[in-house]
This record gives structure tokens, C-alpha cells and sequence, in this order.
């Protein structure tokens, strides 16, 4: 969540995929690498997202350290 939103490398390579129509996934808070993604609009418009929940970060006591919440509250 840190380091994957900003990262160009991470960017550069989704994009590649994206444009293959290639699947993307991650799991729990790598999701925050997609949300920089832009291809004319943001790269999740319009798809479906899954990520870790605001209320497993809540019962893992994360929420003081993480940057954001995975999901908009």
C-alpha cells in the first residue's frame, strides 16, 4: 500500500497486461497497485474489484498503519 500505488515499474508493467487483456489480480492490499493505472480513464472503471475488507483490516488492528482504507468508506 505504500510502495505499489507510485510505483512506475509495477505501472508500466500492468499496463502491458492491460493492454493484452491479459487477467489481473492480487491479493489482500495489492489491489493498491491499480489505482494509479490510467488508460485514457482509470484502469478498474468499470470492472469489478475485490480486495481485503475495511473490517479485516479493522479486526487485524491495521488501520492506524495503513495509508487508506482498501475500500472507500
Amino acid at each position: 500500500m505504500w510502495d505499489f500505488p507510485e510505483n512506475a515499474g509495477l505501472a508500466a508493467l500492468l499496463a502491458g497486461a492491460a493492454s493484452r487483456k491479459a487477467v489481473i489480480s492480487a491479493v489482500c492490499h495489492g489491489v493498491s497497485g491499480l489505482l494509479n493505472l490510467v488508460d485514457g480513464k482509470a484502469l478498474a472503471s468499470g470492472r469489478t474489484v475485490t480486495s481485503i475488507s475495511n473490517r479485516e483490516d479493522e479486526m487485524a488492528a491495521m488501520t492506524s498503519s495503513c495509508p487508506f482504507y482498501p475500500r472507500p468508506r
